[in-house]
């Protein structure tokens, strides 16, 4: 997770998110937003289900919010990514394994294991 900083370094410019700056006054302190809370999730988890960020306290429209931004991609069903990400050899197995965590793997697919 990437450290936030000091309240006194960023009250004398704006912060900018996703093309909307805001002045921070100088007398609060600073609480990261959901979009960056949302953005850190992801960076942590990899792959991140929609009942994590709900977990994490994160509105679920945030979400769809980064995807239509372009940060997030939609894998499946209530299943992101960052749009960033590189693709790896057994990413299908981590997307199933994300969505079904008492799954089984067998088959062809525990063969190649």
């Amino acid at each position: 997770m990437t450290p936030y900083r000091d309240a006194a370094d960023l009250t004398s410019r704006p912060l900018c998110f996703y093309g909307s700056c805001h002045q921070l006054p100088q007398d609060r302190n600073i609480v990261p937003d959901p979009t960056t809370r949302l953005l850190d999730l992801v960076d942590r988890l990899g792959l991140v289900r929609a009942r994590d960020v709900a977990n994490a306290g994160i509105p679920t429209v945030y979400l769809t919010r980064l995807v239509r931004a372009g940060a997030l991609e939609r894998l499946a069903r209530g299943l992101y990514a960052r749009a960033s990400s590189p693709v790896g050899e057994h990413v299908s197995l981590a997307e199933v394994a994300k969505l079904a965590p008492r799954g089984v793997v067998c088959l062809l697919s525990a063969l190649a294991f």
